[in-house]
């Protein structure tokens, strides 16, 4: 009970709404005729951190750790023909032979995923830091945004970042990177409960013996 307590985390949205609109009440009446600035930097941030949404981040995740499994099937029909996948068929080289054992395919192929799940993780994880920059440098009001920060900090000092983190910490509960490897780490709990029909172990012990 308590691991699933700790699992789905606290409830709640910290700070409130009503919390932190009451404390941008009082930056806006610090700033007098100068408001319209925190009206713009406040609505860029809100655009800023809707360039990538958590729930499209861990269902890529979750396709992205899928692609896993198609990998592997190359890999055991096609013993690393593809040359897109040379680096995985070097990385499972020196474990063929120890795979092979088991009569059933199914298993091959999950030892197989087990096998090369940090190879495959390391490299997505990055690909994917560099596609969110992308979409990041892509957003057209980010300029603007750190322009009204500016502005902001010449005006009220120490209290902008204060405001900044204020903003962040309402409106960024989660980070994307977060979602994108949780949704990797769903694919491969569903590998990790499958069992092998022959010995009847579950396959992370099979693998597991292989280390």
């Amino acid at each position: 009970m308590e691991l699933r307590i700790q699992g789905i985390g606290t409830g709640g949205i910290n700070p409130s709404a009503r919390t932190v609109f009451t404390k941008l009440k009082s930056y806006f009446e610090l700033l007098g005729n100068d408001q319209h600035i925190l009206i713009r930097y406040i609505s860029g941030m809100i655009a800023a951190t809707n360039v990538t949404m958590l729930d499209e981040a861990a269902s890529y995740g979750f396709d992205v750790a899928d692609q896993l499994h198609q990998i592997c099937t190359d890999l055991l029909d096609k013993h690393g023909a593809n040359p897109e996948y040379h680096e995985y068929y070097t990385a499972i080289s020196a474990k063929r032979d120890l795979f092979s054992i088991y009569p059933t395919e199914s298993t091959v192929q999950s030892l197989y995923y087990l096998e090369l799940f940090d190879l495959h993780a390391e490299l997505s994880v990055n690909e994917y830091i560099l596609r969110q920059e992308k979409n990041i440098r892509e957003f057209a009001g980010l300029p603007e945004v750190g322009h009204y920060y500016e502005i902001l900090e010449q005006k009220l000092g120490a209290a902008a970042k204060e405001l900044n983190d204020l903003l962040l910490e309402h409106f960024v509960c989660a980070r994307v990177m977060d979602a994108f490897r949780q949704g990797m780490l769903n694919e491969y709990h569903y590998t990790l409960e499958n069992v092998d029909p022959d010995t009847q172990q579950p396959i992370f012990q099979l693998w597991m013996e292989t280390l």
